[in-house]
């Protein structure tokens, strides 16, 4: 690994851009609750994904300054301090398609009552495992299976997971193991006799039965209230023995082990939000963890951490499929390629060449590229398919996004009429019959109002930067604008610094501009990718890494590309 001297720490580096939390927020590590501003790059975190609650690793941690923030309180009890351009996924519910619709929005745009895709906790199996879920008990992931999928890699056929300690609330990586599972089954062979004892078959259909009874503090003889149950499970989970809590609530052990193990009094919450303060500017940490790209706060909900011209066509054509798979937070290339491939996401995901045919087949439309002349853009492309894939998945496209299509046809036929298109902003464009670049004037049409909508962003961007300088210190050098990207100049030293204003920039100061003067509300948020570089032909793809991080693998890549170059310049002997 590189060692990054004072001297490189003050050189000048390209940062081409094409959220955040209080340090005291608390976020469930699979080793329990930390708070963020002591997570360390490679952390293994819980993650929400496809609805189910999974792992991730954090890949990104950084101090960013200070910033306007609120404190949000849920149904719970919890709390968290968010900056006011932070993402939050929201509004889960079922449609007609049986889907979950989940949308993000900003700290400020959340409006009180509304509900937050929860991460809660409970127990489940014979032998009551603790285990998370989100959305439904019913979906719900064992505690211990999770942790040892993270530290110990996926469980080998024929083989359980053994709790050394025997037991089963501890799933600590450290108290975790594989073995044999008649090795495993024999070790817990009292436990199993135990189970047909007569006398504990019957405090079972005890259990069962008193669930027929009236729960809660709608029982004339409870004792606590609902309020008592949410404090007496906050105070155990932050360390409170069961003897403390005896001594607080006056009830005894048996009782509270079931209200905090959740065998008893599961209080009908959904994490909704029931206050909102603002508390002025506070200090934010930022972190990233792939590869969900969100993450599980102690207080039980989930938090997120570029296809512009992708989400500009969104905007434009109103389509509402493409609309909701952008709010749903996952890759809209992996997205667009299930429902036209039906290839599982993670598939596309990991394949870099099966992504690669998605991601340029579906900016051909952007470009407005016929049936016919798709081929040959793919090929220009270096993406290897066929004609036939290629007719497949036009038609394909089009059948399902139909709200795309008519935004084609439309403006395909304003164009060869050599009418007028607009952008989101109300820009107006006369298309020409020049047949710029090879180009017909339908496709000119397609194009013009997404990459005009996307360049006058930058412009926005490049205004706001005059505007309000202090809240983009580092960003004080611009260098080169490029319809939908920025370029800029910064100290090596100040790079993440530099990444993160950018990004709050781009993603969130531009669209809130946007809405106050032009009364332009997006229908889906807005996200940048980075790429920085010591000069502008080797830019590497960032995403807050640290300096020495950064130039062992800009350097790599800087020789590569002199290599390539080289051997272009220097003719093949014979």
């Amino acid at each position: 690994m590189a060692i990054v001297s004072k001297q490189i720490s003050k050189l000048r580096i390209f940062l081409m851009f094409d959220y955040c939390l209080h340090p005291e927020t608390m976020v469930e590590t699979l080793c329990g609750p930390k708070a963020i501003s002591k997570l360390v790059i490679g952390e293994k975190v819980l993650t929400c994904r496809n609805g189910r609650i999974s792992h991730g690793k954090v890949s990104k941690a950084i101090k960013v300054k200070y910033l306007p923030a609120y404190r949000l309180t849920f149904d719970n009890g919890e709390s968290v301090i968010a900056s006011s351009d932070h993402k939050w996924p929201t509004n889960v519910m079922y449609v007609k398609d049986r889907e979950r619709a989940i949308v993000a929005k900003t700290t400020t745009e959340l409006l009180v009552g509304e509900s937050m895709v929860p991460c809660k906790t409970s127990y489940a199996g014979p032998s009551k495992y603790p285990t998370w879920y989100s959305y439904c008990a019913a979906e719900y992931v064992y505690k211990h299976e999770l942790v040892a999928d993270a530290f110990l890699g996926p469980r080998p056929a024929g083989c359980h997971i053994h709790h050394k300690d025997e037991n089963k609330n501890n799933y600590s990586p450290e108290n975790l193991e594989y073995v044999d599972a008649s090795e495993h089954l024999s070790k817990h062979s009292k436990e199993n006799y135990r189970r047909q004892d007569h006398t504990f078959r019957i405090e079972r259909l005890r259990i069962g039965q008193s669930h027929k009874s009236i729960d809660g503090e709608d029982n004339p003889n409870a004792k606590l209230s609902d309020n008592d149950v949410r404090k007496m499970r906050r105070l155990f989970s932050n360390g409170s023995t069961i003897n403390e809590l005896i001594g607080k609530f006056g009830v005894c052990g048996t009782h509270i082990k079931d209200i905090v193990y959740n065998r008893k009094r599961l209080l009908l919450e959904n994490h909704k939000l029931v206050k909102k303060e603002y508390l002025g500017p506070q200090p934010m940490y930022s972190i990233t963890v792939e590869p969900d790209h969100n993450y599980v706060l102690s207080c039980g909900v989930v938090t997120y951490n570029s296809q512009n011209e992708l989400r500009h066509l969104a905007e434009l054509s109103g389509d509402p499929l493409l609309i909701k798979q952008f709010n749903s937070g996952i890759d809209i290339h992996c997205l667009v390629g299930n429902k036209l491939t039906g290839w599982p996401i993670e598939k596309i995901r990991d394949d870099e060449e099966i992504r690669r045919l998605i991601k340029n087949f579906h900016f051909s439309i952007v470009n407005g590229v016929s049936k016919e002349g798709l081929l040959t853009y793919m090929i220009s492309k270096g993406v290897k398919t066929t004609k036939e894939k290629c007719d497949e998945l036009y038609d394909k496209y089009f059948a399902e996004y139909k709200g795309v299509k008519r935004y084609c046809d439309k403006h395909r036929v304003i164009g060869e009429s050599g009418d007028v298109v607009e952008t989101l902003f109300g820009f107006k464009h006369r298309i020409s019959f020049g047949h710029k670049e090879g180009r017909s004037p339908g496709n000119q049409a397609i194009n013009m109002p997404i990459q005009g909508s996307a360049h006058q962003m930058i412009l926005l961007a490049l205004a706001l930067l005059d505007i309000e300088p202090m809240h983009y210190c580092y960003l004080d050098e611009p260098i080169m604008e490029i319809h939908d990207a920025l370029n800029f100049v910064c100290e090596f030293r100040h790079l993440q610094e530099a990444y993160e204003q950018g990004k709050a920039l781009m993603e969130h100061s531009v669209v809130t501009y946007s809405l106050k003067h032009f009364n332009l509300k997006f229908r889906i948020p807005f996200e940048v990718d980075a790429k920085v570089g010591f000069c502008l032909g080797s830019l590497i793809k960032y995403k807050g890494e640290p300096m020495d991080v950064v130039l062992d693998k800009w350097r790599a890549y800087h020789k590569k590309v002199d290599v390539e170059a080289l051997q272009k310049l220097i003719p093949a002997t014979v």
